[in-house]
């Protein structure tokens, strides 16, 4: 009887060790996924500043065309090529900001990670939801650099070519 006893002290224990730490997984899943909104929300501001940059860019272009030579057309070329530059800079900050920021998210989600991996082992459903999840991360973070770089080229360009 003795025995039995010991071993229900022991295994509520365990139950209880393991129902804190799936109450501390479901939280930090909550917090991953409220993470996962802000860089959602985040990446829509994003294209929103891309549009009006795009907009922008074409209406310069609809103007420069269309202000023929002259001194005033020239004047009114370095004016709003002064403009692009400003929207550039502005659309460059605000990346910056989202770069800074999804690298916040990305530091969260592998210290999220890295407790769930001392606690659960490898082949269970939640490690493999955080290995995709993480790759995914490491997909977007790679794909922001790319945007980052392919809109500089096209502000220069944009610079350069007005």
């Amino acid at each position: 009887m003795a025995h039995w006893d010991r071993l229900l002290v022991e295994n509520t224990g365990k139950i209880s060790a393991l129902y804190s730490k799936t109450y501390q997984a479901e939280r930090d899943a909550a917090e991953v996924e409220r993470q996962l909104a802000f860089v959602e929300n985040a990446q829509d501001e994003l294209e929103q500043w891309l549009a009006r940059y795009e907009q922008e860019a074409a209406e310069m272009s609809g103007r420069v065309v269309g202000s023929g030579a002259g001194d005033g057309g020239a004047a009114g070329v370095d004016l709003e090529r002064e403009r692009m530059y400003r929207l550039a800079e502005k659309v460059t900050a605000k990346l910056d900001d989202l770069n800074s920021d999804l690298g916040d998210v990305i530091a969260e989600i592998n210290d999220v990670g890295a407790r769930l991996s001392k606690v659960r082992q490898g082949d269970d459903p939640v490690s493999f939801f955080f290995s995709a999840l993480l790759g995914a991360m490491f997909v977007l973070t790679s794909a922001l650099a790319l945007a980052r770089g392919a809109r500089a080229q096209q502000s220069l360009a944009a610079a350069a070519g007005h």
